[in-house]
């Protein structure tokens, strides 16, 4: 199974965690960003998690943000 994962920058300790969670499995992991605690817009990253998913390249897709929307 292939699963991306994206966040904003406030999710962005929690999808590291669930990343290193993740891995301990034998999914296919894919982090659509961002790459760092930063402020960023969190809607490019739920665009790219949404598009891989509808598209079918992944199974499933997993996005964090601070406000939990």
């Amino acid at each position: 199974m292939k699963i991306i994962i994206g966040s904003d920058h406030a999710g962005w300790s929690l999808k590291e965690e669930i990343k290193e969670y993740l891995a301990q499995s034998d999914l296919v992991i894919e982090d659509a960003g961002p790459e760092a605690a930063e402020s960023c817009d969190y809607s490019e990253y739920a665009l790219k998690v949404a598009r891989a998913v509808a598209s079918g390249e992944h199974d499933r897709g997993i996005l964090i943000c601070g406000s939990g929307a």
